[in-house]
């Protein structure tokens, strides 16, 4: 199929049978709808096509607008029902997701036909945002099928049309250098050289001009090879593209070369793998030697045949042996508990487990063998693989020693050296570098006592080819024999080869001028990448030097423009720095300076506006530098600095959920005792870190932080840093349900706020008004405070905060029964928080769509969401979330009769709430654990339960627990001997129902309903309403007293339990 087979087109220039469509709302209502196969609800569309009116008018302009483009020949295929909207016809964006998603990469290449709508600007912001999502990832798509299938057409031996293909795409992304690879490599066996030199020419002329920057040198060794003319054997390994591959490790490095040769090491490693009795496996060898790649060769075929898979676990960056459970448990996904070891959590979940664990560069954390054994021990089923300098010198342990790459014993002119695994890596290498370079009689043995000299060491023959650019290989020989003569290892106990290999190092070194090694020096302080214009900040250096070092392969640069050395020069480079202690003080000086001026420059983003997005984006990029900064700073007891920093960032922290490393960094902040000048901004510190525990559920340290704060701040005349203590002093008031507090410093914070500068403060401070009467179910009021917070966000383009007001309208409109209204809301939400990263927002909006999915009774629906919810509340430390998920897998577990693992998920919660002290969630769980022990005839233990739940519930005066407590109840004595007592707790339940203007799920409504109507068969009509009328007109102490007075040991039940 081709785009001219389809009469509707939005790839590209929109048009229908070739007459070019107008931008107007019909085609922007078409054209999502045609992006999504499934029912759209009709209230999604509202805010991405009439995002600057309210409600009611939108849904006005929806029905015009539906009924204006029903008339259009070019809707044809629109269906609707009074509350979704689907569009059925087919369209070329249709067939190109299609043709995507069944890997028929011709058809979505030939029905690609450019940027969907293209030349047609949005000037909707929340459409605008969802196009330019869709746009990325349709084109993402159309390169990878553009990749894919150049790449079957050359195996066809098409090279003629795979160029023609990749020179059209080149058409629409110029500077895509992977795309441009393929096509040289392509060329060289077509007639079309020329042609392809002068599309190059154009390719190098464009990306200096627009990027300063030069092509990659395998890049430019492909159009020199074209100009050539070289012969079609030297080039077969040039010519074919990079593979594609997919690791079968979860967390598997990516960007590695790919695995040459040890097929005999491969293949005995496996066996070893695959032995019953064998569990820990050390593959031993020095840096360098190749132990990455052959550990995960032989793991990714090996776990194929796991249940359980495997994980890879990098401990290169662990500094510490006691920091190695750590690193597991943040592999395997896992959440720190305060009331386990990250030792015993990893145990405990590995202990059944039937997976391989890879464990690379173990060398520097001896100290962390014991916890070896014990996973040995524990867990029978685990199998280990370790790659480390050193023996581990476990009883266990099984040693697999790795040397250099097979050579030949000596020279012998008749010998295929290619044969050879180390001599055919450095050809291989040395033609990456050199298009030219070949194995020919006069350097045949220079080949050969180079690679002895580096002792078949991967790593050393890759850089040694790498200097093929510069010299031949008998000048490579003679510097590297130099090199060893002179140098001195610095490390006493390293071996011979691991200092030939230091050798190695030493070579790049001398080769690089002053102002490189200078650059490179200064570049190891970064860590995980940097950024263009923090190289050349920090380091001073010129953008020529940092391209010379690219083109040197001492730096990567990738396509985002990001900047990476590998890690084994990052860490030969920073000894030089440490060689001068004085420039290491003022590089490190000069990165935290240069991070601290992002912080603060980041402010204004991160409160929101159309780059709040981007900033995010930068700073997560640059997580690792920004870690490092601050610890220079407090290493350095630069307290006014650290402040600043953290004081900056923690919009993106909290945001993308860093909250254990922000607590982490805090604590050590507030151990330090600020003098007058720091004051506002401790103040600030303990306010935002007594806010991050109010909402993990730790209230009493903070409260005690917050009243620190606030002590501060008496004196001081930022009237905003102060209304922000005292907003968050309202939020943990309200936590810790002393609601007249609460609303007492919010409203006294709302006071302060009257500068126009101070739009989001004010908003935060109304939305959480809006929490504060949600918690106490007063609806109406809720609603209101959100709705003034909403309208203050959206006017300040405060993309993360408007999600949270939508979602938690969402949840005013649950609990007043409008589910339609709710979803939308939650919908909303939940865009918005995903367009910017917001985790805890996307997590907070998939569990209210749970909640709402379980309501409407599509249980699966509501476990996948709960599911994604859980895993991200654990990701960013909430432990509140996550206790709310908990509950809300009881509750689902319970409704698909799953009784017992109902009552595991209450246990988990009610001891969620208990280690944080939080009353008001130990009543709520104490609820649906009461239900989960009577379901498993329970009885007595099910009433002591709810009674304790209740009480606690009168305590804190919580209406909706409460109520949800008396249902409960009310629910398990329909099934007793007190049938009189039930029918009064019911009816007292349901006025207050009724009074609170809150309404049941349909679920809910369903399990009230059968409860009256079981407890009417043992009345006459006239005694159930009088019995009826006598619980609906109890007072509150009353209905305790009548409560209180049921003794559950004396209960019989009836049969028909549940």
């Amino acid at each position: 199929m081709t785009s001219a087979d389809l009469p509707l087109k939005l790839l590209g220039i929109p048009s229908y049978q070739g007459e070019k469509l107008p931008l107007e709302h019909p085609l922007l209502l078409l054209t999502y709808l045609s992006a999504h196969e499934a029912w759209i609800p009709r209230n999604e569309l509202l805010d991405l096509l009439f995002e600057d009116d309210d409600e009611a008018v939108a849904r006005n302009k929806l029905r015009q607008l539906l009924f204006r483009a029903k008339k259009l020949d070019w809707f044809a295929g629109f269906t609707s029902n009074p509350q979704h909207l689907k569009h059925e016809a087919e369209s070329d964006l249709r067939a190109f997701r299609k043709a995507i998603e069944g890997g028929d990469w011709e058809s979505a290449v030939q029905v690609y036909g450019g940027q969907l709508l293209k030349d047609s600007p949005v000037s909707l912001s929340v459409y605008e945002n969802w196009l330019e999502s869709e746009r990325a990832d349709l084109e993402t798509s159309f390169l990878e099928a553009a990749s894919w299938h150049s790449e079957a057409l050359a195996s066809k031996n098409q090279h003629v049309a795979a160029c023609q293909l990749l020179r059209n795409v080149l058409g629409k992304d110029p500077l895509n250098e992977e795309l441009m690879q393929g096509y040289l490599a392509y060329a060289l066996n077509t007639e079309d050289k020329a042609e392809a030199i002068e599309l190059y020419g154009q390719f190098k002329n464009r990306l200096g001009l627009e990027l300063n920057m030069q092509p990659l040198p395998a890049t430019v060794d492909l159009a020199n090879a074209l100009i050539e003319s070289i012969n079609q054997e030297k080039l077969q390994t040039l010519m074919t593209p990079a593979e594609k591959s997919v690791p079968t490790l979860l967390h598997a490095p990516k960007g590695l070369s790919s695995f040459v040769g040890r097929d005999p090491e491969l293949a005995h490693l496996i066996s070893l793998l695959e032995q019953t009795d064998s569990h820990l496996i050390s593959l031993l060898g020095i840096g360098g030697i190749g132990k990455t790649r052959l550990a995960l060769a032989a793991a990714q075929e090996f776990v194929k045949g796991l249940k359980d898979g495997g994980y890879f676990v990098a401990l290169t960056r662990v500094n510490e042996a006691s920091l190695v459970a750590d690193e597991l448990l943040k592999t395997l996904g896992l959440e720190p508990d305060l009331k386990q070891s990250a030792e015993q959590q990893v145990i405990s979940y590995l202990k059944e487990k039937e997976l391989l664990l890879l464990l690379d560069n173990f060398e520097h954390l001896m100290g962390a063998t014991d916890l070896i054994q014990n996973l040995m021990t524990h867990c029978p089923r685990l199998k280990l693989l370790i790659t480390s300098r050193e023996r581990l010198n476990l009883s266990q342990e099984q040693v697999f020693e790795i040397s250099g790459l097979s050579l030949p014993a000596a020279f012998d002119d008749t010998l295929p050296l290619e044969a050879y695994d180390g001599i055919g890596l450095f050809l291989r290498s040395a033609r990456k570098n050199s298009a030219q370079f070949n194995l020919n009689e006069d350097n045949r043995e220079a080949i050969f006592e180079l690679c002895h000299t580096l002792e078949g060491v991967p790593l050393a023959l890759e850089l040694a080819a790498s200097w093929l650019r510069l010299m031949d290989v008998r000048e490579v020989l003679a510097e590297t024999r130099k090199s060893f003569d002179l140098i001195e290892s610095d490390f006493a106990d390293l071996p011979s080869r691991h200092q030939s290999l230091r050798a190695v190092f030493e070579s790049s070194w001398q080769l690089l001028s002053s102002d490189e090694q200078t650059c490179l020096v200064a570049l190891s302080v970064f860590v995980g990448g940097f950024s263009l214009e923090a190289a050349r900040t920090v380091t001073g250096s010129s953008p020529r030097t940092l391209l010379k070092l690219v083109n040197k392969s001492l730096i990567r640069r990738d396509q985002s423009g990001r900047f990476e050395l590998l890690e084994v020069i990052r860490q030969y480079a920073y000894e030089q720095l440490l060689a001068e202690p004085q420039r290491l003080v003022e590089i490190k000086k000069g990165h935290a300076a240069f991070f601290a001026t992002l912080a603060e420059a980041s402010q204004a983003p991160l409160a929101g506006g159309p780059t709040q997005r981007d900033c995010l984006n930068q700073l997560e990029a640059d997580h690792a530098n920004l870690r490092k900064a601050l610890e220079h700073f407090l290493a350095t007891n630069d307290l006014t600095a650290a402040l600043a920093f953290t004081n900056s960032l923690f919009p993106y922290w909290f945001i993308r959920g860093h909250w254990q490393e922000l607590e982490q960094f805090s604590e050590k902040l507030l151990h330090h005792s600020p003098d007058h000048d720091q004051r506002t901004a401790f103040a600030r510190q303990l306010a935002h870190t007594g806010y991050l525990r109010t909402l993990r559920g730790y209230y009493e340290t903070a409260s005690e932080l917050l009243n620190q704060s606030l002590e501060l701040l008496k004196d001081s005349s930022d009237l905003r840093e102060l209304a922000q203590t005292l907003a968050y002093l309202g939020i943990s008031a309200s936590y810790q349900n002393d609601y007249d507090k609460a609303q007492q410093n919010l409203l006294e914070s709302l006071s302060l706020l009257k500068n126009p500068g101070e739009a989001l403060d004010k908003a935060f401070v109304l939305h959480e008004l809006g929490n504060l009467y949600l918690r106490q179910d007063h609806l109406l009021k809720a609603k209101a405070f959100y709705d003034q917070a909403l309208e203050l966000r959206e006017k300040n383009k405060d993309h993360r905060g408007a999600a949270r007001t939508l979602s938690n309208l969402g949840i005013v409109a649950r609990r007043q029964g409008d589910y339609e209204e709710a979803e939308t809301r939650y919908r909303q939400g939940l865009l918005r928080s995903r367009d910017i990263n917001d985790r805890l927002g996307i997590a907070d909006s998939l569990n209210a769509l749970g909640v709402l999915a379980k309501a409407n009774g599509h249980y699966q629906e509501a476990r996948t969401a709960y599911q994604e919810s859980l895993d991200l509340y654990k990701r960013c430390g909430d432990s509140l979330g996550e206790a709310v998920s908990l509950e809300n897998f009881g509750i689902l577990c319970r409704l698909e009769h799953s009784y017992l693992e109902s009552k595991r998920f209450f246990e988990l919660c009610l001891a969620n709430h208990k280690n944080r002290g939080d009353r008001w969630g130990m009543a709520r769980a104490l609820s649906g654990l009461g239900l989960g022990h009577f379901h498993l005839d329970e009885t007595e233990t099910a009433l002591k339960v709810l009674n304790q739940g209740l009480a606690l519930a009168q305590s804190l005066d919580n209406q909706q627990i409460l109520t949800q407590n008396l249902l409960a109840l009310a629910y398990v004595l329909s099934f007793s001997s007190v049938q009189e007592a039930a029918v009064q707790v019911l009816a007292y339940a349901t006025q207050r129902l009724e009074r609170s203007g809150s309404v049941l799920t349909p679920v809910e409504q369903k399990q009230v309903h059968e409860t009256e109507q079981r407890l009417r068969k043992n009345f006459t009509a006239q005694a159930f309403e009088a019995s009826w009328q006598r619980g609906q007109t109890l007072a509150s102490d009353a209905i305790a007293e009548l409560v209180s007075s049921i003794d559950g040991t004396k209960l019989s039940f009836h049969p028909g339990t549940a």
